[in-house]
């Protein structure tokens, strides 16, 4: 995979288009029906998510400029966690409700932030999640 010299963590700011409409998504990740997927949850509720979420895709950044194949999910992490993430590819999490003190692998999640991650995580919780998942 070509890397641009950063670590497989690194954090970023979104833009303020890309925060509202991600917040405008906080009811519904309260009100969907996740499963279990190892130690987190999982959306069930993918084509409602798709819709629901779209104000927020169309603004992410880095899903815009991606061409792979892309995949976008929320999780939701309410026990510590660990977050696979296969070889040669890329999960953008960005935090959506947080409550106590989430943290990705030591690194604290913050509204308005999502972090890009290359390699396996531990996600500590609370918090509900979008994931941008790409190839």
């Amino acid at each position: 995979m070509e890397t641009d010299g950063r670590d497989h963590l690194y954090e970023e700011e979104l833009s303020a288009d890309a925060q509202a409409a991600a917040t405008a998504c906080q009811d519904f990740l309260r009100k969907a029906t996740y499963r279990p997927q190892g130690d987190y949850e999982i959306c069930m509720d993918g084509p409602a998510l798709k819709h629901q979420a779209s104000a927020f895709f169309a603004k992410f950044s880095p899903l815009v400029k991606n061409r792979g194949e892309i995949r976008l999910t929320a999780l939701r992490f309410l026990k510590r966690a660990s977050l696979p993430v296969k070889e040669g590819a890329i999960i953008n999490l960005i935090p959506i409700i947080i409550s106590e003190s989430p943290s990705v692998s030591n690194k604290a999640l913050q509204l308005g932030w999502y972090l890009h991650l290359t390699r396996d995580a531990t996600v500590e919780p609370e918090c509900y999640c979008l994931a941008v998942l790409s190839q």
